[in-house]
């Protein structure tokens, strides 16, 4: 009978399995490490799925590893059962992972993770309990087996305090019942009986107003931006009132303190407090912040490195490796280091975090030295435009390449297995530019202030455009009410949002494509704003569906339909990637579009492709530069 696996191999795997994957367990806790505080900078979907990949592999590595010691310890009793009860504490540890991240995406899952430590430790438990009572190795195997236990206990926890439940407890204040009115009422009735005089007034907590405010709100300092300290000051205080929008628990007194406090900042400024107030909310979701920056956490986080560090001596003096492999020896020294590496870095960070400098902050007395030497370091350049990017999708080009993929059969037929490498050719992630934050910072402001109501919130929030064309058809730029008030019915009031957000953004690349360039600056910068703000709509609403979930379903079909009959127009004018964009939008415009869409496909197709092309040739007819003021 003829064997599968060859002897050669079988007895290879006899000897690496577990020295392998425990290595790679190393490596992926290494890459998680390292890796993991990337995802919230970028949308790189090959960086995504190396940190997706390692995650979950990760946990994998690490429970198949300790399968694989269990069952060669319940089989037999060799000269490595010592060693391998060793490494099963390692693996503990991976199980805990690194500081930089509990969960990839859900935190609904703490009490899975509970069960895992619970099973984990008792497997980890039964294997050193197997070597005893002959284990030399039982004392650094009974350091790591405790680390692990608590590294692994921080990530459970972390998961529990910020799944939703505990989280949105944690946001809620103490009951308050007030004064007793009871017993007022009582005291100014019989006053009021005695014929005592008796005046009644509505009183405001001044001092706490007067507190709070002063802390947000100090004047800015002329011709002065905020340094470090104060931008993670300031950060952190919007945090603490902020991270109540994951759970919905934010009040509109919130909203006006942060408006007071962003009326009186530059644009670069308040772009830094914002990065570092989210900064701090990916913490909270994705990290063990809530558990590490504290002082048990500390004190743990001290422990453990403390207990690697003594395991790592330990091992170092024993006599008893003279009996082991060589090979054998060096994995146990890696593991060590390399856990002590990840320890110690991960105590760097801890000390030299935003959230320590936060920390500082509150105490009366400074550590003047610890604020002197951290200020010494080379800056975090919060808040840098360069150092953000958009996520830029273009739905054109994507078209124009997949005609050639095909080879023009059944361009209609959706390529689904194409879908990920789609997303990694065609999205880009282009430079957030400071003109591009000025522009939408100076948007903000003007929004902020004309919602000076609560009835007129709800008209700027449920807008989608008809404001800004409200205020075209106040100022009566060129006399063109009849076109404000076509574009505000046709193309914002009477379509649902996905459909309006498609018909833009076709309409923005016709307009971009079929104009020429420029020479006047305030036009071309009106143009690159209007197409990156465009395609970075785009790319929201195809590549990341879950941000807009109220248009995700009708939003996909829709696109879909469109990028369709796309694509079926551009074989039939044999355009393929050899064309340029260019190309492309100008036989869009070319077509007779007198007959509206809707009286040729019916409902049966939920395209906008030439509903947007309508819309281009209606904006086309604004002169200048009011046509890309309008679409900003």
């Amino acid at each position: 009978m003829v064997e599968v696996i060859p002897e050669r191999l079988r007895k290879t795997w006899e000897i690496w399995n577990i020295r392998g994957v425990i290595l790679v367990s190393l490596l992926l806790q290494t890459i998680l490490f390292l890796g993991a505080p990337m995802r919230k900078r970028t949308g790189n979907r090959l960086v995504i799925l190396l940190v997706w990949s390692s995650y979950f592999l990760a946990e994998w590595a690490a429970s198949f590893a300790l399968g694989l010691i269990t069952s060669t310890q319940s089989s037999k009793h060799g000269e490595n059962s010592d060693l391998y009860a060793f490494w099963a504490s390692f693996l503990l540890l991976h199980h805990g992972g690194p500081d930089t991240i509990t969960a990839f995406e859900e935190n609904e899952v703490w009490l899975r993770h509970l069960v895992s430590l619970i099973n984990q430790v008792g497997f980890t438990l039964y294997v050193l309990l197997q070597t005893l009572p002959k284990n030399n190795l039982w004392l650094p195997t009974s350091l790591i087996f405790f680390s692990g236990i608590i590294k692994y206990a921080e990530r459970t926890r972390s998961l529990y305090l910020i799944s939703w439940g505990t989280f949105r407890e944690s946001m809620l204040t103490e009951p308050d019942a007030g004064p007793d009115y009871v017993r007022f009422m009582q005291v100014f009735s019989s006053k009021k009986l005695a014929k005592l005089p008796t005046t009644m007034s509505q009183t405001v907590d001044a001092k706490i107003k007067e507190s709070k405010s002063a802390f947000y709100s100090s004047p800015p300092r002329e011709n002065e931006a905020l340094d470090d300290f104060e931008v993670v000051k300031y950060g952190y205080y919007f945090f603490k009132i902020f991270k109540g929008l994951i759970v919905d628990l934010v009040s509109y007194k919130d909203l006006e303190e942060s408006k007071v406090f962003f009326y009186q900042r530059s644009p670069e400024d308040a772009l830094k407090v914002l990065e570092v107030e989210l900064n701090f909310i990916y913490k909270i979701l994705y990290t063990k912040v809530f558990v590490v920056h504290t002082l048990g956490g500390c004190f743990f986080r001290l422990l453990t490195f403390a207990l690697v560090l003594v395991s790592l001596g330990i091992f170092f003096f024993l006599d008893c490796k003279n009996g082991l492999d060589n090979f054998d020896i060096r994995v146990t020294y890696t593991l060590l280091l390399g856990a002590l590496s990840l320890e110690a870095i991960a105590i760097f960070k801890l000390i030299f975090s935003d959230w320590t400098v936060a920390s500082l902050d509150k105490l009366k007395s400074r550590l003047n030295l610890i604020t002197y030497f951290l200020k010494q370091l080379p800056k975090n350049s919060h808040g840098e435009n360069d150092q953000f990017c958009l996520g830029i999708y273009n739905k054109t080009t994507h078209l124009l390449h997949r005609i050639r993929r095909i080879g023009g059969k059944n361009v209609d037929k959706p390529l689904d297995a194409w879908d990920f490498l789609d997303e990694l050719k065609y999205t880009s992630a282009n430079p957030f530019t400071k003109k591009l934050w000025n522009f939408i910072f100076d948007e903000l402001l003007w929004k902020s202030k004309e919602a000076d109501n609560p009835e007129k919130i709800k008209t700027i929030r449920s807008a989608r455009g008809a404001y800004v064309l409200k205020e075209c058809m106040r100022k009566e730029l060129g006399g063109d009410l009849v076109l404000f008030e076509s574009l505000k019915i046709d193309y914002i009031e009477n379509v649902t949002f996905d459909e309006s957000r498609l018909l833009w953004h076709i309409a923005t690349e016709l307009c971009y494509c079929g104009s020429e360039v420029d020479h006047e600056t305030k036009v071309n910068d009106h143009k690159f704003i209007c197409k990156r703000l465009s395609d970075y709509m785009l790319y929201l609403l195809v590549m990341k569906p879950t941000m807009m979930s109220n248009v995700a379903g009708i939003g996909d079909i829709r696109y879909k339909d469109t990028c369709a009959e796309a694509k079926r127009f551009f074989r039939k004018m044999r355009l393929g990637p050899k064309n340029k964009e260019k190309d492309a939008c100008e036989n869009l415009l070319a077509v007779n579009t007198d007959v509206k869409p809707i009286y040729v496909k019916g409902d049966k197709s939920k395209s906008v492709l030439f509903d947007a092309c309508i819309l281009a040739k209606e904006l086309q007819k604004l002169e200048g530069n009011k046509k890309w003021e309008v679409i900003n």
